[in-house]
């Protein structure tokens, strides 16, 4: 209680001052506010920016990714794989060790990387470790044993099934974190809910959560990192604030860093731009508007010509459900690609399949768009239920949730009729991409459920050339396409805004996750 209490005071006194002097080195204070607030900080179960960026900022995967962007080790000092790229040999570092005093070992990982493909614990993105051998089979409910071992102490064996040319990235994401046995049975169920819960193996090591007033998450360099990202600042407090406000706050030094609207200009302080998600109107195939026909008036009700004659900026037109981010060669893959949204628009003929659907199924019901709070978003929704009502005489509403998490949410768990859907690249990775609309993905929100897709991506090897994924990216495409569940509307252009005196390498683009350490006074 006492430890408590002194937090607090230490939270109160620090909000009247930006910067601050935790030694006589003059280290800083970092001040980040975020959309939402973490649930979790198990980085097996972590999904969603806030979650990830404080996940990835307290622990460390056997790689990293450096200031320039490239794959580097992290965890592992020496990384070896074998000639045919099925089996990799990590050897840790041995010094680093746990913010309780523990010693890193490969047991970690290998009960991490097991924790990942349980489907006991549904991780979000267990789909990326699927290249480990029988990590599909297990994740789906098979008892077979998964391809990683700890040879000794300090070295870890993976073995693929096969060859993955982004595992090595991969293993830098929050669900290939390792987690520490002891720590984990000691929580009783409660690892990564509470400070107390919690141990990294990171630059950074938790120093207090509170959830009980207003959320303030401090996380302070670890004593106990002795790898090659150790972080400069002294410690990180997250908030969670209005994102309408938070360039006002950060150009007045209130805060350090945040994402910020991609729109409006700052004078005192820097911003990186990036585009990861695109937003797609979504039908629920659950929901009344789920029938065949009606789906197909929904579609064809839809004239995309009128519909982006005024955007707001921050958005620009998506023919295709491919987030800008993913690239080939360093061009976007959605500009290679020849398979948009076909034309289908055409009032007589929606009119003619929406009463067919009546007729067939009685009368569905008041359509409700769901969409987050954006006003370019909403402004967007507001057009559709404008052509929809005019086109098939229907009456159509808006709901509107505060963020993307809770949209999302809402989505996963079908409470919806209509969205404005997100559609997001989550690591980079072109072929994972795809894998979010495979049927038994427990990720895909959307609902998509196609043999011929499913067969399609379970098909391609993680190492498909560069030659082939346009190709595949075009079949997978159509197949969704001729669902009529998801149309394709606009890409989203987002910000990471940072103080001046920062230099602040956003190193993952298709995210926007900063490693902290990296960041410079």
């Amino acid at each position: 209680m006492l430890k408590k209490t002194l937090c607090l005071l230490v939270a109160v006194l620090l909000s009247f001052t930006l910067f601050g002097c935790d030694s006589a080195e003059d280290k800083y204070i970092l001040y980040i506010e975020l959309d939402t607030e973490p649930t979790t900080l198990d980085p097996q179960l972590a999904s969603g920016i806030s979650e990830e960026m404080i996940v990835r900022n307290m622990f460390e995967g056997l790689t990293r990714i450096d200031e320039e962007g490239k794959v580097v080790p992290g965890a592992a000092e020496k990384i070896e794989a074998s000639a045919d790229g099925l089996v990799y040999t990590f050897t840790l570092n041995g010094n680093s060790g746990w913010s309780n005093g523990d010693r890193l070992t490969a047991d970690d990982f290998v009960f991490g990387l097991e924790r990942a493909v349980d489907p006991k614990i549904s991780a979000p993105s267990a789909s990326l470790l699927y290249s480990i051998k029988n990590a599909r089979n297990i994740a789906e409910g098979g008892n077979e044993k998964l391809g990683v071992t700890a040879v000794s102490e300090n070295v870890l064996q993976i073995v693929l099934s096969e060859p993955d040319n982004n595992f090595l990235k991969k293993l830098s994401s929050a669900v290939a974190m390792p987690c520490n046995r002891k720590a984990f049975k000691e929580a009783k169920g409660k690892y990564g809910m509470n400070e107390d819960e919690i141990v990294s193996n990171g630059s950074f090591s938790m120093y207090y959560w509170d959830k009980q007033d207003d959320f303030r998450l401090r996380i302070l360099s670890n004593e106990y990192y002795e790898g090659r990202f150790k972080a400069e600042a002294s410690s990180v407090v997250f908030s969670v604030g209005d994102f309408a406000s938070r360039d006002e706050k950060l150009e007045k030094n209130s805060i350090d860093m945040g994402f910020v609207d991609s729109t409006v200009a700052l004078e005192n302080s820097k911003k990186y731009e990036f585009s990861k998600t695109g937003y797609g109107l979504l039908i629920n195939s659950a929901s009344a508007f789920g029938k065949e026909e009606f789906k197909k008036a929904i579609m064809s009700s839809i004239n995309r010509d009128e519909l982006f004659d005024n955007l707001l900026p921050g958005l620009d037109r998506s023919d295709v459900l491919i987030p800008q981010s993913l690239k080939l060669s360093n061009t976007p893959i959605s500009e290679l690609c020849s398979t948009g949204f076909p034309k289908i628009y055409n009032a007589e003929t929606a009119r003619s399949l929406y009463m067919s659907g009546v007729d067939k199924y009685g009368a569905p019901g008041t359509m409700v768009i769901l969409h987050h709070k954006n006003e370019g978003i909403r402004q967007l929704a507001m057009e559709i239920a404008t052509q929809l009502q005019h086109t098939l005489g229907v009456v159509v509403n808006l709901e509107e949730v505060n963020s993307n998490e809770d949209l999302t949410s809402r989505i996963a768990f079908k409470e919806y009729s209509l969205a404005i859907a997100p559609y997001t690249d989550t690591n980079g990775s072109a072929t994972n991409y795809l894998l979010n609309f495979v049927s038994e993905n427990k990720s895909n929100m959307y609902q998509l459920s196609d043999k011929g897709y499913d067969e399609l991506i379970k098909s391609v090897s993680a190492n498909i050339s560069e030659d082939n994924i346009v190709d595949l990216y075009n079949k997978a495409i159509k197949i969704i396409n001729d669902e009529y569940i998801l149309m394709p509307l606009v890409n989203n252009k987002e910000a990471f805004g940072y103080a001046n005196i920062y230099s602040c390498p956003v190193i993952s683009p298709f995210d926007g996750i900063i490693d902290l350490a990296l960041v410079k006074k």
